[in-house]
């Protein structure tokens, strides 16, 4: 659950009788993935699309093909399957246990007979780590592991 900001990525599913389905309706609420997965026999295309619109992937359950920015791949085989799944992975700052902007991968593929290819498509990284120093609980002595380790 989210906005399309939140995730990264929002997604569109076209099928084949012309209608389609998008993950956030004009005021912002979100569809549920299960409609696609109960009309999944009748899925033609699934698009996931950035946040800004700038970066497009596609899994092209007619033809078979799967494209992103910079790459494509047709697939063989038959009866194709649409592979997406949403990982959602929370974040702790070390010593003060804020949490930061969780890590988000959509993962878009497609499954025939004979292949499988999917996309990792990374969103929301969030904040970069800081400098990270570790306090050593039996002596209080403070080292900073992002310095090299001398043998």
């Amino acid at each position: 659950m989210g906005r399309k900001e939140d995730l990264g990525f929002g997604w569109i599913a076209d099928f084949k009788d012309g209608s389609s389905i998008t993950q956030f309706n004009k005021n912002g609420k979100e569809t549920l993935f299960k409609e696609v997965e109960d009309n999944m026999g009748n899925l033609a295309k699934f698009s996931i699309i950035s946040a800004d619109d700038k970066e497009l992937y596609f899994a092209d359950l007619i033809n078979k093909l799967l494209v992103g920015p910079n790459v494509s791949y047709e697939l063989t085989g038959k009866s194709p399957e649409l592979i997406y799944k949403r990982r959602n992975r929370v974040r702790l700052e070390m010593g003060s246990g804020k949490i930061l902007v969780p890590s988000i991968i959509h993962i878009l593929g497609i499954k025939t007979s004979t292949e499988e290819k999917q996309f990792e498509i990374f969103a929301g990284q969030g904040l970069k780590p800081k400098k990270v120093e570790i306090t050593n609980l039996t002596s209080k002595d403070k080292f900073d592991i992002t310095e090299e380790i001398k043998g």
